[in-house]
């Protein structure tokens, strides 16, 4: 699936993918994540939708969390519990090159 950059990851996107079964909480201070930013993904603090930084293709990916010491899930991880969670990634279109090399000095 192909998106803008600057594009909600939040509705269409994830309809056509048939997440509607996912418990799907985007962000909340005090319940934590269920879907996490990742490559080209960022999230906004004020609404709490994932936005799209790139031009490119959406997909989502399992992984193990790997939480920053101000987490409240740091402390678990520290202890040896391994978390996995959705990341939601988008994969950049190619970059044409500007210039084609034609002999090494």
């Amino acid at each position: 699936m192909s998106l803008s950059s600057g594009s909600l990851l939040r509705s269409a996107q994830l309809d056509s993918l048939n997440l509607n079964s996912w418990p799907i909480n985007f962000g909340s201070p005090k319940l934590g994540m269920e879907i996490y930013p990742g490559e080209s993904v960022k999230l906004d603090p004020e609404t709490w939708n994932l936005v799209a930084l790139s031009n490119g293709r959406f997909t989502i990916s399992t992984e193990k969390l790997s939480p920053f010491p101000d987490s409240p899930l740091y402390d678990k991880v520290k202890d040896g519990e391994v978390i996995y969670k959705p990341f939601v990634h988008v994969i950049g279109d190619p970059i044409e090159p500007l210039y084609k090399l034609k002999r090494i000095l």
